[in-house]
């Protein structure tokens, strides 16, 4: 005799991804899609291996956060509607 099911009736990929979409939007972030050159990603493959990252958003988010960082030490800041700094 098998055990019994402990989970509810199994939910599809498509409702998986709408709650964890859900889950990181009540978090406060947000997902993102866009395309990348040949060029983004090739960097983005290269920096990956770099650094030892599982995930390109992994890639992504440190490099946000690093350049977020930089900004601050240096006083930059972005004017909305604006160019960036740099």
């Amino acid at each position: 005799m098998g055990r019994p099911a402990i989970h509810g009736t199994p939910r599809t990929a498509s409702q998986r991804v709408k709650d964890s979409v859900s889950a990181l939007r009540q978090a406060g972030g947000a997902r993102k899609t866009f395309r990348l050159s040949p060029q983004g990603v090739q960097a983005l493959t290269r920096i990956r291996a770099a650094h030892g990252l599982r995930t390109e958003t992994e890639v992504i988010e440190m490099l946000l956060s690093a350049e977020s960082a930089r900004m601050e030490q240096t006083s930059e800041v972005a004017r909305p509607g604006g160019p960036l700094p740099g």
